[in-house]
């Protein structure tokens, strides 16, 4: 009997050191992972890695703007050079002049090469150039320019009077009356009626239409 006691006495100290023995191994594995927890936080939830790091343009847009800004700059200097090349007049330039007079109510067109004084020329330089005209059409190589004129255009004659005598008149292209023939055929014989048209002027289209009207008032 007092064997037995001693036995038992023996397997409770034994389950006893067991019991103490599990319970030092969790309390060891506990404190070993709550110390590697934070340091893993540390190495690896608190500092970004490489593959998750942030792009430049949202941290700094202006740092990644500027670049392409010099780059479109450039892009659109050398597109407006190339623009200006090409509306500036050249040898193969053609200016078309068209004038409207108004009196007759006739257009007369000319065409003429640029000349060397009018080479390199830009739309504003040209309409500096002829102040007088409208550019009505800049399609280069064909420009024009057109203007209105209250005159007659140089395709008529105008029968009238100078100092007594029948003259005829003729008008250039800027719509300025000249002298072309002073003949020796006197206004004094002829009836008022005659008289009064030839002060207004009588407009003929042709010379043989001019030699007519002269042969009429001589007779």
């Amino acid at each position: 009997m007092f064997e037995d006691r001693s036995i038992r006495r023996k397997r409770r100290y034994l389950l006893t050191a067991v019991f103490l023995l599990l319970i030092g191994a969790a309390f060891a594995v506990g404190y070993f992972l709550n110390a590697e927890i934070p340091e893993a936080l540390d190495s690896h939830g608190n500092q970004p890695s490489g593959s998750l790091k942030i792009p430049d343009n949202l941290i700094n847009p202006a740092a990644v703007q500027k670049p392409y800004e010099e780059v479109n700059a450039d892009s659109t200097t050398e597109q407006a050079a190339n623009m200006s090349e090409t509306d500036l007049t050249t040898p193969n330039t053609q200016l078309i002049f068209k004038t409207y007079y108004d009196s007759c109510g006739h257009t007369v067109e000319k065409a003429v090469q640029a000349g060397n004084d009018e080479l390199n020329m830009s739309e504003q330089q040209l309409k500096e150039k002829y102040n007088g005209w409208k550019l009505t059409g800049y399609s280069p190589p064909i420009i024009e320019l057109s203007r209105n004129i209250d005159s007659y255009c140089p395709d008529h004659y105008i029968i009238g009077v100078d100092g007594g005598y029948i003259t005829i008149y003729v008008y250039d292209e800027n719509g300025q009356r000249i002298v072309q023939e002073k003949t020796d055929i006197s206004v004094a014989p002829l009836t008022p009626e005659d008289k009064q048209a030839l002060e207004g002027g009588i407009v003929v289209d042709t010379e043989e239409q001019k030699e007519q009207t002269l042969e009429g008032f001589s007779n």
